[in-house]
């Protein structure tokens, strides 16, 4: 309730009795109204206490609801002093508020509290034509309910503050585009004061993942949105520092008469959660490869394996049943097939047993000096005489090179991109084996004209069991290039292959020139 001010232009005739020994100069006061009534009804149209003191705190006029604080009728009331109705303690407090009043010639207001009531108090002087107060107009405004009101709003504040404040997640209240709170977590979390995002609401979409910038902001765009305050959506954030992070935010509406007045939401930080879901995922990917994987061992080892024990058992068969009446050239050419069956067999299981080692780092390297134009020429011989018609294969040095590595898985390296370069060149075609020295390496570039690789079957040439597509009935078990690749990673190299369809394919391994065991 606004306090009622009384003009100090005007003076004031009193309407419960006449005013006896009013002097002719206060007389002057009965142009402040009209007529006693008019006091009278303005007094009592107010709904609070209304009353007038003289400078001694008599009650020079009241209204009813002044009577009603003070337990008598308003003529009874009239003419007794107000501190008379007081506590003594009460009584000396409200005096020197009087006379602040009369010695400061100004106004004054203040609250205080009486049997757990709350009351807002007003004193304003009433002056004479020489400008001196001769009257104290008071109101007194009960605002208990309101205070009661206010205290409940304000202890309701101080525990949602506590709950927003103290949780990890992001809080905020929206009116329109207007913030007009938000938790303290966002600083933490999106790495900007809660002060930037007062001053701009929307400053909050700068920090959005480019890639999810234009699906959020359509969804707060969207008449869901705009019209039922509802949001729901995962999506990235950049920290100031360059993180990225993950969000999951959500909004509901606070309506009124089908009206969103503000829309509050929870902005809640997932990024562990992601990387954990994408941690499973790709151990979910790593088993399907895995059994992927053992199916194809399987199936190649069951293929590799049925073809030699076929041969050997056929024949054994001809020699059981026919070797008496044979001639030695006849049982030889037997004992040839199940001895070539065997060192397949054998060749097979060598491969499957240095991938075993290799993938559980069981190899223990064993680092020697070794001359590289002898080592590849013994191993070029070694091809050639164990295959009959093959391509060309160009390898030539002036200079001695040596190299400090472990013999043995250098030796599966170049074996088996020589054998696989055989395998798929045509006779008449070429390989070109070139190394060079580098400042602390040595690089083995193995080219040849074969078939080439397709495009598809690059990225995984060297998983175990992998074999390209255009193989066709060329034989081999998928392990060889697996073999290298192990290999050059134990030595501390690195491995690379260009190839392109029916122009052949570049394989180039880089190995330290001295191995560190």
């Amino acid at each position: 309730m606004k306090n009622k001010k009384i003009s100090t232009s005007h003076k004031t005739k009193i309407f419960d009795k006449p005013l006896n020994g009013i002097t002719a100069q206060e007389l002057t006061f009965e142009k402040l109204w009209e007529s006693e009534e008019s006091l009278r009804i303005l007094m009592n149209s107010n709904p609070e206490a209304v009353f007038i003191l003289d400078t001694s705190g008599n009650f020079i006029a009241a209204n009813e609801k002044t009577a009603q604080r003070f337990g008598k009728p308003v003529k009874e009331l009239i003419g007794t002093n107000v501190y008379s109705y007081l506590t003594p303690q009460l009584a000396e407090s409200r005096k020197n508020k009087v006379e602040e009043v009369v010695r400061t010639n100004k106004a004054l207001r203040f609250e205080d509290s009486r049997n757990n009531k709350y009351f807002d108090n007003y004193l304003h002087p009433i002056f004479d034509s020489s400008g001196k107060v001769i009257r104290i107009a008071v109101w007194v405004i009960e605002f208990t309910e309101l205070k009661l009101a206010i205290d409940a709003l304000k202890e309701s504040e101080e525990k949602f503050r506590g709950l927003a404040e103290n949780i990890e997640d992001i809080f905020w209240i929206r009116r329109g585009n207007e913030v007009i709170y938000v938790s303290p977590a966002y600083e933490k979390i999106c790495g900007k004061s809660c002060e930037s995002l007062y001053e701009d609401p929307n400053s909050f979409f700068q920090a959005i993942h480019p890639e999810d910038f234009d699906r959020v902001n359509q969804s707060f765009s969207s008449e869901k949105y705009q019209k039922d305050g509802l949001f729901n959506e995962e999506f990235r954030i950049v920290h100031p520092d360059g993180e990225v992070r993950w969000i999951w935010s959500k909004t509901f509406p606070i309506k009124k008469n089908n009206e969103v007045l503000r829309t509050v939401g929870i902005a809640e930080d997932i990024t562990l959660l992601k990387k954990a879901e994408e941690n499973i995922q790709s151990a979910l990917i790593k088993e399907r490869e895995m059994n992927e994987l053992k199916s194809r061992f399987i199936s190649t080892v069951s293929h590799e394996f049925r073809t030699p024990l076929g041969l050997i058992l056929s024949s054994a068969e001809l020699l059981q049943n026919y070797g008496s009446s044979w001639d030695d050239e006849k049982k030889n050419e037997q004992f040839n097939k199940i001895k070539k069956a065997v060192d397949n067999l054998t060749g097979l299981m060598n491969d499957i047993l240095i991938l075993g080692q290799e993938q559980a780092s069981g190899i223990k390297l064993k680092p020697i000096d070794i001359n590289l134009v002898q080592f590849i020429n013994e191993i070029i011989e070694e091809i050639k005489s164990a295959n009959t018609q093959i391509p060309r294969i160009s390898f030539y040095s002036s200079v001695e090179i040596k190299i400090n590595s472990d013999e043995k898985l250098l030796r599966q390296i170049l074996i088996n991109l020589l054998s696989n370069a055989v395998k798929f060149t045509p006779p008449q075609k070429n390989i070109f084996l070139n190394v060079r020295i580098l400042s602390s390496s040595v690089l083995f570039e193995l080219k040849d004209e074969g078939n080439g690789i397709p495009s598809s079957d690059i990225q995984n040439i060297f998983e175990p069991f992998i074999r390209a597509n255009n193989v066709g009935e060329t034989k081999g078990n998928g392990l060889g290039l697996s073999i290298v690749k192990h290999a050059v990673e134990l030595l501390g190299g690195e491995i690379t292959v260009k190839s392109k369809l029916g122009k052949g394919s570049c394989f180039a391994v880089t190995l330290p020139s001295i191995l560190k065991a």
